[in-house]
């Protein structure tokens, strides 16, 4: 089958459909390398957003761990301070007992100057009260001394 066209040229059935078909293979190509760009393009800038996004994170993950590091040195000295704070401080008992031993003693100095205060005069009265001074002032001193030394 030939056709006529206007211009007096004749073209076959068969060279017309090819050259559509090589216009519509023409056009599918074109077609095919823009969408491949595109996706070229758009996992482009999927990797940059992910490389953006590890960054952030790594970022973040560095900042949490500094964090963590700072609240467990600060824990750390608190426990350190809790130890000293248990070897410093006197305990209860050591206490007591010291305050005993010093009223104990004080106890004895009286009944001591009871039975002699009829016996001494007034320069042996002086010298006993003196002594007796002396010994509470030691014993004063040795229950203050150690709490003083050892407090924060």
């Amino acid at each position: 089958m030939v056709m006529q066209p206007a211009g007096g040229l004749i073209i076959s059935l068969k060279e017309h459909f090819e050259a559509l078909l090589a216009e519509a293979e023409k056009r599918n190509g074109q077609r095919f390398d823009a969408q491949q760009e595109a996706v070229t393009t758009a996992l482009n800038a999927a990797k940059e957003a992910v490389t953006a996004a590890m960054s952030a994170a790594e970022k973040a993950v560095a900042k949490a761990e500094t964090a963590a590091d700072k609240r467990l040195d600060g824990l750390n000295e608190l426990r350190q301070m809790a130890l000293d704070w248990k070897t410093e401080f006197a305990r209860q008992t050591t206490v007591d007992l010291q305050i005993k031993n010093v009223s104990d003693r004080l106890s004895t100095l009286e009944n001591a100057r009871q039975e002699t205060s009829g016996k001494s005069t007034g320069q042996a009265q002086v010298g006993e009260w003196v002594r007796n001074l002396v010994i509470i002032a030691i014993g004063i001193g040795a229950i203050v001394i150690p709490l003083l030394v050892h407090r924060p």
